[in-house]
């Protein structure tokens, strides 16, 4: 974890203040006259902590915690009250400030059997009018794995601009965006650069191609793309020019800062965005059909087998590239789809996809838009699939942000923040989905991927954290064939019964 200059002093502070206190109080002298100085200066760093580097919602306790100390010192008509009391707090300062000062960069471990590599990688689009920023992750040789939260100066960013990149997530959020600064510095446990592992020198590889959600960048679910590159794939995720990444390049490549909230019921905006997103889907796929070897020049595509995968935005995004690239994209893979502008074209013409296809919902996102129902558009999409691989799972409890990283990056600011309870801790939430997109890949189309314990997942789906809202009954034919379409109609009427039931509970 990068030197944060202020949230180390704090901490360094606050280990000093306290065995100044013990001292003191060993040898009976009283600490107020520089009581005054301290809280002065502690409040200086805490303020300046707060402002350029973000404060975690832990630090919050040493604005109890520093009054209750000095209570105890001033406690003079009891002083073994003042002593205990000032010796509990005391103890909770230096347990929070280790915390704070060893806190990881992220808590996500990955179950392939290589470590991850990483590059940034820039390609410019069909019109050459504006650069495609590409976060490009692929197996390395496996060292043991990266200890968490050490620091290493070969691993990236997770925001790839810096405080422009969490600003864009959260400058709608509830609260200052400023609280999340501390965001910026965090890492990924990848190794930027890095080698290509061995294994996988003159053998092709499946790729898979990410797009975000509005507000998104190109790292936000590097937990699952690197679970990814660690099980054999190349990961090329992208950040979208169409004004929906949290941070991104214009013509001459300077940062633009970061989304600003647009009419979200603006169905021709939204349109014109997606063509955007999806030629720069396109670019990408072009790119890596016309460069054989790539990235660290040893790596080869399997261009057979090319997955995409979208989260919000991004899975509506996924979904139209997969339509229109049905010889270049194998499997589609959706996270929480925002359907809103293909919904008339899924309810009314039926609308469908050549590949196999996988959506995880969580369970209190689908917003709902004048005229189009998120859950409703979803059931229709999967009751007018054709593949019995199709599969429309739903995990409880969970919310949108509930599929990227900051469920791992800020598990306690995040449940604070969206007010959520899961049925099981959140970074154990985080990787469940992942879990269930590396299960269903394994199962259709890529046999070596390794998930331990397949046990875990089952126990998932009997516990029903996640549920599966809609699958397709195998054709047949004849009287059993009626039957079979009697039973279609049953399931989708439940799986809607299940999704209104979901909406009302939404609006209590």
């Amino acid at each position: 974890m990068p030197l944060r200059i202020f949230e180390k002093s704090f901490a360094i502070l606050n280990i000093f203040f306290v065995f100044y206190y013990i001292f003191t109080f060993t040898e009976g002298v009283s600490m107020t006259p520089s009581t005054v100085t301290y809280l002065l200066l502690f409040f200086m760093l805490m303020f300046f902590n707060y402002r350029l580097e973000g404060m975690k919602i832990q630090s919050l306790i040493y604005l109890i915690a520093h009054p209750l100390l000095v209570y105890g010192d001033l406690a003079e008509d009891d002083q073994t009250k003042g002593m205990s009391i000032g010796f509990f707090i005391a103890v909770c300062i230096t347990a929070m400030t280790l915390v704070l000062f060893f806190s990881p960069s992220n808590n996500v471990p990955i179950k392939g059997k290589s470590d991850t590599g990483f590059k940034d990688v820039l390609i410019g689009d069909k019109a050459g009018d504006r650069p495609i920023r590409l976060s490009v992750f692929y197996p390395t040789k496996k060292k043991g794995g990266f200890k968490v939260g050490s620091n290493k100066p070969n691993r990236p960013f997770w925001a790839p601009d810096g405080e422009n990149t969490v600003r864009g997530m959260f400058n709608n959020a509830r609260f200052s965006s400023n609280i999340f600064n501390f965001l910026k510095y965090s890492e990924m446990d990848c190794d930027r650069d890095g080698e290509l592992d061995e294994e996988y020198k003159d053998r092709k590889m499946p790729v898979v191609i990410f797009s975000h959600g509005i507000r998104g960048h190109r790292n936000i679910a590097s937990g699952l793309l690197r679970e990814l590159a660690s099980q054999g794939f190349v990961v090329y995720s992208l950040d979208h020019n169409d004004g929906t990444s949290a941070s991104t390049l214009d013509e001459k490549t300077n940062e633009i800062n970061y989304y600003q909230q647009e009419d979200m019921t603006d169905l021709n905006l939204w349109k014109e965005r997606i063509e955007v997103r999806y030629e720069e889907v396109k670019d990408v796929l072009n790119h890596i059909h016309s460069v054989p070897k790539d990235v660290s020049g040893d790596i080869e595509y399997d261009l057979d087998r090319v997955i995409m995968i979208g989260h919000g935005f991004g899975g509506c995004t996924a979904l139209l590239s997969c339509q229109r690239e049905p010889r270049r994209i194998s499997h589609c893979v959706m996270l929480d789809p925002w359907l809103f502008v293909l919904y008339r074209e899924i309810i009314d013409n039926g609308f469908s996809i050549p590949q196999v296809m996988l959506a995880v919902n969580s369970e209190e996102y689908h917003p709902m838009v004048e005229g189009f129902d998120s859950w409703e558009t979803l059931q229709y999409l999967f009751h007018n699939a054709n593949a019995m691989e199709d599969l429309n799972v739903m995990i409880e409890k969970t919310g949108h942000l509930f599929q990227t990283d900051v469920l791992s990056l800020a598990p306690l600011e995040f449940k604070m923040w969206t007010e959520r309870n899961p049925s099981v801790e959140v970074v154990e939430m985080y990787e469940l989905g992942n879990k269930v997109v590396m299960k269903w890949l394994k199962d259709y189309g890529f046999p070596d991927i390794n998930i331990t314990p397949h046990t875990q997942i089952d126990e998932y789906y009997e516990k029903q954290y996640v549920k599966i809202l809609n699958k397709p009954q195998e054709p047949s034919t004849g009287e059993s064939s009626q039957t079979n379409s009697l039973d279609d109609e049953d399931n989708n009427e439940t799986a809607i019964e299940d999704s209104t039931r979901i909406e009302e509970d939404q609006k209590t």
